[in-house]
């Protein structure tokens, strides 16, 4: 099974593409089971498998997370790089599938001010 996946807000609708060809709509994440949701997820199980995780910007060579796993010492959270602010915030608000996805697990994002607004940050 092949699953294309938005976690923006807009997203209207999930389709599975099967190995056959076939294109099914999935109205609920919660419908696919557990080993093929972890594999749609790509490099994300970790936040599946943590009690604690932090989201940062970049990714896994990304100064962010190497600053955050070195500043906050703490081997039981998980830093997980996510792409931009955006990514970030939809993950740490819990929108879109991981609403579904990770409803029991402890989720806080950071982003940079890089070079937005006063404004914007606060949004």
């Amino acid at each position: 099974m092949q699953l294309i996946v938005s976690i923006r807000q807009n997203v209207e609708k999930v389709l599975v593409l099967s190995n056959n060809g076939e294109v099914n709509e999935i109205k609920n994440i919660k419908e696919i089971n557990t080993s093929d949701r972890r594999a749609l997820l790509g490099s994300i199980p970790a936040i599946l498998s943590a009690d604690c995780v932090l989201i940062t910007e970049g990714t896994s060579a990304s100064f962010d997370t190497i600053f955050y796993k070195w500043i906050l010492e703490n081997n039981r959270i998980e830093i997980v790089p996510m792409g931009g602010c955006h990514d970030v915030a939809a993950v740490s608000n819990r929108t879109g599938i991981w609403e579904a996805i990770a409803s029991s697990i402890l989720i806080k994002g950071v982003i940079d001010k890089d070079f937005r607004s006063d404004e914007s940050i606060k949004n």
